[in-house]
């Protein structure tokens, strides 16, 4: 069964336009669920044309229930510096896979979002939207960037070393940030693969 990757719009804007020159989506999409949040999808819609909104089949998943709403506001008030996008995206994460048992990667890059995950599910008032309907949720809870999903292509040996070339490359040239260790991590990444076979 695929694990799926729920994705905020810094992913997507780096797959389509940071690192042009290695197709990440199709790379993806034949080893992962691909999916974004309404808002997300409708960010990435302001800066992208629809033809390549389409291309990258990221499925679109709704924050519906009355529950994951209220959670939603609750986490827009709590951390206001925080953008929509991420933090729908994050709901759906938590009500459609984590809380169901799925295989899930919530996957971001902003280092707010990353920095408040842990801090979300210590929180008491938090409890009070999912406890008595789901169980109680612990505080692991599966996140990555950008580079790590490149990594994790790679481990499946969706990556070659020439294209991981090409997205250092592609990505030194960008206005993405990524620091130096974590382009030594990615450019040794098929080396590693290949040295365990």
């Amino acid at each position: 069964m695929k694990t799926s990757k729920i994705l905020d719009n810094t992913v997507i804007s780096a797959f389509l336009k940071e690192i042009p020159s290695v197709d990440l989506f199709e790379k993806c999409n034949s080893e992962f669920h691909l999916i974004t949040s309404e808002k997300v999808h409708s960010e990435a819609s302001k800066f992208f044309s629809k033809d390549k909104i389409a291309y990258s089949h990221v499925k679109v998943v709704k924050v519906k229930t009355r529950k994951a709403k209220r959670l939603l506001e609750y986490l827009k008030n709590r951390f206001p510096y925080l953008h929509e996008g991420e933090l729908t995206s994050f709901v759906v994460c938590l009500y459609k896979y984590k809380l169901q048992n799925k295989k899930y990667f919530y996957v971001t890059d902003d280092l707010r979002m990353k920095k408040v995950i842990s801090q979300i599910f210590s929180e008491s008032d938090l409890k009070k939207y999912y406890d008595k309907t789901m169980g109680s949720v612990d505080d692991s809870f599966n996140f990555t960037g950008t580079i790590g999903l490149i990594i994790r292509l790679c481990e499946k040996g969706r990556i070659s070393d020439l294209e991981i070339l090409k997205i250092i490359n592609d990505l030194r040239s960008s206005t993405f940030y990524v620091s130096e260790k974590l382009l030594k991590r990615l450019r040794r990444c098929n080396h590693e693969i290949k040295g365990a076979s």
